[in-house]
C-alpha cells in the first residue's frame, strides 16, 4: 500500500511537471533572513512532500514491525499455554489411570 501511495505521488508530480513546465522551472529569490537564495519553489515543495512521505513510510514500517513482534510473542505465549494444558491433562489422565489400577488391585485382593 505504501508503495502505491509513493507511485501515485510521483506520477501526479511528473504529470503536473510536464503540464506546467514553466511554472516548475520559474525560479524565485527567497530571503531567509541571513541571505537571499534563488530556488525553484514548486520543486522544493515537491521534495518536501516526498520527504514527508518517506518519513511516513518509515514510521508505518516501524509500526508494522512492532505489530509483528507483538503477534509473534502472543503466538509463543499461546503455544506455551497449550503445552501447559496438555501436560496438565496428561497428569490428570495418569492420576485417573493410577486410581483405576488401585481400584482393580483392591478388587483383586478382596476376591
Amino acid at each position: 500500500m505504501k508503495y502505491l501511495i509513493i507511485f501515485i505521488y510521483l506520477a501526479t508530480n511528473v504529470f503536473l511537471f510536464f503540464i506546467n513546465w514553466t511554472l516548475f522551472t520559474t525560479s524565485l529569490d527567497i530571503d531567509l533572513g541571513f541571505g537571499s537564495f534563488t530556488t525553484l519553489p514548486l520543486v522544493a515543495l515537491q521534495v518536501f512532500g516526498l520527504f514527508m512521505l518517506v518519513i511516513y513510510m518509515i514510521w508505518n514500517s516501524m509500526k508494522e514491525l512492532k505489530n509483528e513482534v507483538l503477534v509473534a510473542s502472543l503466538q509463543k505465549q499461546i503455544i506455551e499455554l497449550q503445552k501447559n494444558a496438555e501436560i496438565k491433562q496428561l497428569k490428570n489422565d495418569a492420576k485417573d489411570l493410577s486410581k483405576h489400577q488401585d481400584k482393580s488391585n483392591i478388587l483383586a485382593v478382596e476376591s
